[in-house]
């Protein structure tokens, strides 16, 4: 989120996850006309751990899925409007384009 990784501002919570390579995003399910979250823990969250992850929360709410908006492709990395399966794949591969 931004320039800082989760798993560095929120560590305490991070160590707790279950699925330490899951994508943030498998946690979240579309249900009753809105996303809800499902985070999973290796134990109960102690009482002094909830304020953590209500501020965790308030971090990903903002980046939640809006159903109602088209998903698309776009890059910094190039002026043009084109959109080439070439580019995406290199940018997928972490190469850079010349």
């Amino acid at each position: 989120m931004g320039n800082e990784e989760l798993k560095r501002k929120f560590s305490r919570l991070f160590s707790l996850s279950v699925s330490k390579e899951a994508l943030l995003d498998c946690y979240e399910t579309w249900v009753n006309s809105g996303w809800e979250w499902d985070l999973v823990w290796r134990r109960i969250i102690f009482v002094w751990e909830k304020n953590q992850v209500n501020q965790l929360l308030e971090v990903v709410q903002g980046s939640m899925l809006d159903l109602e908006k088209v998903d698309k492709w776009a890059s910094k990395d190039v002026t043009s409007l084109e959109f080439s399966v070439k580019f995406a794949y290199v940018a997928l591969k972490g190469v850079m384009l010349l």
